[in-house]
């Protein structure tokens, strides 16, 4: 799923680069981090089958991934592939905000 989302007419390096998984035969192709957050890296957590994502946010709605947007967190169960969840709630992250 590409998605052009700074509306530059093109897709490139500048838009979100996303996370997907499939099964081991390549099918059941689907992303696992949403369009309007960009990749990073994941960690392997094998105790808990499952992976933490960190994304970046655009935190300033200015259309750019930069150093100073919000970083994220999120986890997915390897055995239950699907979009992933955001490992701290709003509230928390409002709270953590207020340090900056």
């Amino acid at each position: 799923m590409k998605e052009d989302y700074n509306e530059d007419e093109k897709y490139d390096g500048r838009d979100p680069v996303m996370l997907f998984v499939s099964d081991l035969n390549g099918l059941n192709f689907q992303a696992v981090t949403p369009p309007d957050e960009f990749y990073i890296e994941y960690t392997l957590k094998p105790k808990t089958n499952s992976i933490l994502i960190k994304t970046a946010i655009d935190s300033n709605n200015d259309k750019k991934f930069l150093a100073d947007d919000e970083t994220n967190f999120r986890s997915m169960k390897l055995n239950d592939p699907k979009m992933s969840k955001n490992i701290f709630d709003e509230s928390l992250k409002d709270k953590l905000r207020m340090f900056q």
